[in-house]
């Protein structure tokens, strides 16, 4: 047998155990909504649901904090914001208490279970405010159990290109995960996470010596997403190949095997499909052509001059596979399970989106359809799971079903 029929059947063999495994999985339904928001909200909401069954909601959208009795009957709005102090992300704390970023002192404001205001506390490092503010770009945030804060930023370590006369910076390809110590004010980085398509830039002169920056692009984002469990365990999944690296509370490290996927090969018309609709989407972003720019010689002094075209990676360059997950996929409920929403299972048909449950072990241990139309908010005391319903106008309500 030759080395090519060889791979191929180890590549036939490879498809066949993932489409077995993936069988053997038992799928089921949601249970039923069983109480939904007297009370409607914006669009950008996040919850934060409580011991006793009340859900703190923040609606970024019109500057208040309100919180829901276990009913979801009565709302109270118990903090209304100015625009320039609100941000989206409610973070669980110790007990029931909950922090939140003030963006406008860049500063965490610590509420109590009914949302009343307990005290401020100092960011262990303030200039990471922006990255937890815009959870919509870096995630989410989770404190652990000794009350440190976990987040995700910008690596702050660009990569200089190497040119004998200009220097430019590529962003890295990975962003740090941070954990950050309120009462030492000092961070550290736990983890490395795989970040998405930034440009990768190289330096050309034209005739007259004008020096001309060309940025590609890769349409195919591969981001790792991470989320963290009841117990304190962080879950890092791997967009590359699907599995998941953890952190335990001792800060002891372990892989679990990657996961079966239904990988989705992608051929250059469907890459070339990619960039028109991401093109399409973003007529303005400036993708094919020339702009003005400044580039930063090797030798110290003033930018010269110059040229910059944004363009995308050739074909060949762009990955051959679908990633596994998209931002936003990775969360955990309160039994130690992480549920993650694959790339392949959207919300189409006469189904809604489908995640898999996942242990600690690493292992699918079921999967899950949500009602047609809803969003996974997050999970609540005894089995709650909580759903953002959107209708046309934008009205979001919020729904409350619960785990059979």
């Amino acid at each position: 047998m030759n080395k090519c029929t060889t791979l191929a059947t180890v590549a036939v063999f490879g498809i066949f155990q993932s489409v077995n495994a993936q069988s053997a999985i038992p799928t089921r339904n949601l249970g039923p909504i069983e109480a939904t928001a007297a009370d409607s909200t914006g669009k950008l909401i996040s919850i934060r649901t409580l011991s006793n069954g009340k859900v703190l909601v923040c609606d970024a959208m019109q500057y208040q904090i309100k919180l829901f009795d276990s009913t979801l009957s009565t709302p109270k709005i118990v903090q209304q914001f100015s625009r320039e102090q609100t941000s989206i992300n409610l973070i669980p704390y110790r007990g029931d208490s909950t922090l939140y970023l003030d963006p406008s002192s860049r500063t965490f404001v610590l509420f109590d279970a009914e949302g009343r205001l307990v005290r401020v506390i100092a960011l262990p490092r303030q200039q990471d405010a922006g990255y937890i503010m815009n959870s919509n770009v870096y995630g989410m945030q989770r404190s652990d159990q000794k009350g440190r804060i976990i987040y995700r930023a910008f690596s702050p370590l660009p990569q200089p290109v190497p040119t004998p006369k200009y220097r430019l910076n590529n962003s890295s390809e990975t962003d740090p995960l941070i954990r950050g110590d309120f009462e030492l004010r000092s961070v550290d980085t736990i983890a490395k996470l795989q970040t998405g398509s930034r440009p990768k830039m190289t330096v050309a002169e034209d005739a007259s010596g004008m020096p001309i920056v060309t940025a590609r692009v890769n349409p195919i984002n591969r981001v790792d997403q991470w989320s963290m469990l009841s117990d304190g365990t962080i879950g890092i999944v791997r967009a590359n190949d699907y599995h998941i690296d953890w952190i335990e509370p001792d800060d002891s490290r372990r892989s679990t095997a990657k996961m079966p996927f239904a990988w989705v090969r992608l051929s250059d018309a469907d890459k070339q499909k990619r960039i028109d609709s991401i093109a399409a989407t973003y007529p303005t972003s400036g993708f094919g052509k020339v702009t003005d720019t400044y580039v930063q010689t090797s030798a110290a002094g003033m930018p010269q001059k110059g040229k910059q075209f944004l363009t995308w990676l050739a074909l060949a360059d762009v990955p051959d596979y679908e990633p596994a997950i998209d931002p936003g996929a990775v969360t955990a409920d309160l039994n130690n399970h992480l549920w993650i929403l694959p790339r392949a299972t959207g919300d189409v048909g006469d189904g809604g989106l489908l995640y898999d449950v996942v242990s600690r072990d690493g292992e699918i241990i079921e999967r899950i359809r949500l009602p047609k139309g809803r969003q996974l908010l997050g999970f609540g005391p005894n089995n709650a799971v909580y759903l953002a319903r959107v209708e046309k106008s934008g009205a979001t309500f919020i729904e409350r079903a619960r785990l059979k």
